[in-house]
């Protein structure tokens, strides 16, 4: 319900008429919080009938604000990634490092890298057709495609 609600308030999208179910597939339990990014962006996905890029990895926790909050272990999964295939990542931009820093040695060079640091910037990379556009009271038909 958090999510949704972020998605509503944030990224303009009119979510109180749907009913919204999220799976996982296996039937696992699921209590990662960097998996919050990638629930959005099915749930938006699905809401404006648009796809996810399959070479695409999404990860990053979603704050109240909308604000993508940082990861653990994000060198790991941005290494699996590689192994598994995968050719561009949205991540937490809070996750990489700053000048100077060595929070990521290294990362997969197969995997070309966005950072972001909201809901909506993230939204825009997956979804670059579509403009979004953020309100306090989301109606029908603010969203434009």
């Amino acid at each position: 319900m958090q999510i949704i609600a972020v998605l509503e308030k944030k990224a303009g999208l009119f979510l109180g008429r749907s009913d919204v179910y999220v799976n996982v597939v296996g039937g696992l339990a699921f209590e990662e919080p960097s998996g919050d990014l990638g629930i959005c962006a099915a749930i938006a996905t699905s809401l404006l009938d648009r796809s996810v890029d399959p070479g695409l990895l999404i990860v990053g926790e979603v704050g109240l604000t909308g604000e993508i909050r940082p990861v653990s272990h994000l060198e790991a999964k941005l290494k699996e990634a590689a192994k598994l295939g995968f050719k561009r990542a949205i991540v937490p931009s809070a996750s990489l490092p700053l000048p100077g820093s060595k929070r990521i040695k290294t990362s997969p060079e197969s995997i070309k890298i966005s950072q972001v640091q909201s809901i909506v910037e993230a939204l825009r990379l997956i979804m670059p057709s579509c403009e979004l556009t953020s309100s306090k009271a989301p109606q029908p038909g603010q969203l434009s495609t």
